[in-house]
């Protein structure tokens, strides 16, 4: 017999083995969560940078937009004899406009981004305390055994 269980009665060795596995299962429990939050979070992460692509390829095809309506503006201008100035005050006008659409797209992207990397850090210390609760109640195990132990005595 090992000298751990020397002078045990099997009650008090099956007492401390039962406490044992309970512990031992609620720390591999407690990694467990955390490791699920650890990826949860770099799942969020990742569909963060994607929601970031997509926000920069909205602001490219906005550009684009506006740059073949300036185009296609432009010969409807030539073929109409339009005064140039009027011209101008349009394409000015026209550009004030692109640039606030660019300003709103930006700013939704880095709202998106800060939501995301928030949610992010609330999925890992989600994991973290469960991980801690875990650990605890590996701790209450490891004192149930040891009392029922002493019980057994």
């Amino acid at each position: 017999m090992l000298p751990l269980f020397a002078g045990m009665n099997a009650m008090q060795g099956l007492q401390l083995a039962l406490g044992a596995v309970q512990a031992f299962g609620a720390i591999q429990a407690g990694r467990a969560a955390a490791g699920t939050a650890e990826q949860q979070a770099e799942a969020m992460e990742i569909d963060g940078i994607t929601a970031e692509a997509q926000a920069m390829e909205n602001m490219v095809a906005r550009q684009e937009d506006y740059e073949n309506a300036m185009a296609s503006n432009e010969a409807a201008f030539g073929l109409i004899n339009r005064n140039p100035d009027d011209v101008a005050a349009f394409e000015d006008e026209e550009e004030r406009v692109l640039m606030r659409d660019l300003r709103i797209l930006r700013t939704k992207q880095e709202l998106e981004q800060g939501k995301v990397k928030t949610a992010a850090m609330i999925e890992v210390n989600r994991g973290k305390n469960k991980q801690q609760a875990y650990f605890y109640q590996a701790l209450g195990a490891g004192v149930e055994s040891a009392i029922s132990y002493k019980k057994y005595a």
